[in-house]
């Protein structure tokens, strides 16, 4: 594609022939590279960085609009990659390895900061700000840390540019990750899961570099759109990328059984230490249509409503320890939720919650130990696990 691609695939068959006796060794050493490449995307693509540029686009609402929401998604998914590529590195590190973890972090950060800084911005908007940027890549130039291809490309320029540059970008990332993948088939540090998780970042990796060839094959070099593309093109090429890239109003959908979309959110919150949170809730359920709306579903349906099955997604597998509660469901809050369903006539609940990343480097971190640990177990509901 182009001179920075280029310049890593060479890196890539220097490092396979230096550690061709080492594949362990060889894999530490391209995580390194990824997370310091993950965390430098991660915060260059960040929304106070890209949103102003393309907010001054001379194109319309809908195109903006539509650039906007795809970088961003770009972005949520780039972040995951260096939360679990930092995950990997310390499941697989000594103590004072992690050292090298956090300087590898620390470095994509810092790279990702300078290289927005001068691609996203002319000197004398941020004159301080652009200069200590050109200055770190300078050192990053005399250390070899950034190379004569990327070095081009640190300059401020069209938004048709930076797409240009990311697409190279995000092509070394797939062929790393392709990479890792091959060494962690025969790695004993790394099971089945990992290999998946594995493979859904190569995948997302080219995913994000059709999203930016979409956007860069639809600008001219003025950044206006080229004579006969229309938003719907555009439009119908990110949907073949993923709906996930498109603003939810244009993803395509089921009327009938699509969530999170027409109800209503109610919030209620208790000022009065005095008042139990039992009776708190019991005062603020009577105000919500909560008893309608079931009717409503069972009418839509034809059951009665103790043959309704009913679902509350909660969350307890984000908690850590006993004393502290805060990132948790109150279970007795949720026993007092079923109770009062359960008078209404609902006789099948279900409690659910998902394995998060920490299962890989925890034990004892999948759904119903947790929901034992926490003691969400009740007579009212069945705990679930929605990842299975």
């Amino acid at each position: 594609m182009g001179e920075v691609y280029d310049e890593f695939k060479e890196e890539l068959k220097v490092i396979a022939s230096k550690y061709q006796n080492s594949p362990l060794k060889e894999m530490d050493i391209l995580l390194h590279i990824a997370l310091e490449r993950e965390e430098l995307v991660t915060t260059s693509y960040r929304t106070e960085f890209l949103s102003g540029n393309i907010e001054k686009l001379p194109l319309s609402k809908e195109i903006k609009e539509l650039f906007r929401h795809a970088l961003i998604w770009v972005w949520k998914d780039e972040d995951m990659h260096t939360v679990y590529t930092r995950g990997a590195l310390v499941k697989t590190s000594s103590y004072f390895e992690r050292i090298k973890i956090f300087l590898s972090q620390f470095q994509g950060f810092v790279g990702g900061w300078a290289g927005s800084m001068v691609q996203h911005l002319k000197w004398w908007q941020a004159p301080i700000a652009v200069s200590l940027a050109r200055f770190i890549l300078f050192m990053g130039r005399i250390s070899g840390k950034v190379t004569e291809g990327i070095s081009k490309e640190m300059k401020f320029g069209s938004f048709k540019r930076f797409c240009y540059f990311n697409i190279d970008a995000e092509k070394t990332a797939g062929i790393c990750w392709d990479r890792i993948l091959v060494l962690a088939k025969s790695d004993p540090r790394f099971d089945e899961n990992s290999i998946e998780d594995f493979k859904r970042i190569a995948f997302d990796e080219k995913r994000h570099k059709r999203i930016f060839q979409i956007i860069y094959d639809a600008l001219d070099d003025q950044d206006e759109l080229i004579e006969g593309v229309e938003a719907t093109d555009i439009i119908e090429k990110i949907r073949e990328v993923s709906e996930y890239f498109l603003p939810k109003s244009l993803r395509g959908k089921n009327q009938e059984s699509y969530l999170g979309e027409g109800g209503k959110v109610w919030s209620f919150r208790n000022t009065n230490k005095e008042v139990d949170k039992t009776d708190f809730f019991d005062s603020a359920i009577q105000k919500i249509d909560l008893e309608e709306v079931l009717k409503e579903k069972c009418h839509t349906l034809s059951k009665k409503i103790e043959n309704m099955d009913v679902v509350i997604k909660t969350t307890f597998s984000m908690g850590y320890d006993q004393k502290d509660f805060s990132p948790l469901v109150d279970p007795k809050t949720l026993e007092h939720i079923c109770l009062y369903l359960n008078k209404l006539g609902v006789s099948k609940i279900k409690v659910i919650d998902i394995d998060t990343i920490y299962g890989n480097f925890f034990e004892n971190r999948d759904v119903n130990s947790l929901a034992k640990y926490y003691n969400f177990q009740s007579d009212y509901y069945e705990v679930i696990n929605a990842s299975k």
